[in-house]
């Protein structure tokens, strides 16, 4: 213990801070730089620029709401199943393309169906993560428009999961609750906006409760894997 620089923690995982540098764009957490009228989310701000205040929805009964005791005892945002989207704008002017990377924390609060129940996704190319249960297996679907990919893991999206999922010029890869699939198809792919329980044209809705969602403009190395899993793991307890 001696040496150890003041509030660090002996054995504590790594924030995606120190795991991408310059190359985490957008970090939104509900535990921090929410604002709220009652239990209503008015403003979520991008913790890498809190310039950035990036949360767009149509009000009323559609406003996410924050939970404070949520997956793994964090807090979480709550995106209620409505007739409107909830997005966050994870890349402002810019669209960040390949390599990227979108990892978080979530948990699909629907009931599932053999058809593909959208969670997260970009305005722009239709590129998602959704939840299904094909065949009666749930799983977690990563898809873009065009068929450019697709790759399923056998992961419960009902319970609390963490995600990475890796996007390049030539492949593309999901990482699940410690399952693994990579599929060699790729594409002309970026990510201008994330949109979260509703997919574009804004006709598929669901609910959904984020712990964590994040945005990196590069291809993750092997040991930058192995530390945002273990930061993802530990921090809520999955």
């Amino acid at each position: 213990m001696f040496g150890m620089l003041r509030g660090q923690r002996d054995g504590a995982p790594t924030p995606p801070s120190g795991i991408f540098g310059s190359a985490l764009k957008r970090l939104y957490d509900p535990g921090q730089s929410v604002t709220l009228s009652g239990s209503a989310i008015t403003a979520w701000l991008d913790t890498v620029d809190p310039t950035h205040n990036n949360m767009g929805d149509a009000g009323g009964t559609a406003r996410p709401t924050l939970v404070s005791n949520g997956i793994g005892g964090k807090p979480l945002v709550r995106v209620a199943k409505a007739s409107s989207q909830f997005q966050v704008e994870v890349t402002g002017a810019n669209v960040v393309v390949q390599p990227l990377t979108l990892f978080g924390v979530a948990q699909f609060k629907d009931a599932l169906t053999a058809t593909p129940a959208f969670m997260f996704g970009s305005l722009s190319n239709n590129l998602a993560l959704s939840a299904y249960s094909p065949a009666g297996v749930p799983s977690i679907q990563l898809s873009a428009a065009g068929g450019i990919l697709a790759v399923d893991v056998a992961v419960d999206p009902t319970a609390a999961f963490w995600f990475i999922a890796v996007f390049d010029s030539a492949s593309s890869s999901l990482d699940a609750n410690d399952v693994s699939v990579n599929n060699a198809n790729g594409g002309t792919l970026g990510l201008d906006r994330v949109l979260i329980g509703a997919n574009p044209p804004f006709n598929a809705f669901s609910s959904v409760d984020i712990g964590l969602l994040g945005v990196a403009s590069t291809n993750p190395t092997t040991t930058q894997r192995a530390q945002l899993r273990d930061y993802l793991k530990t921090r809520w307890q999955l």
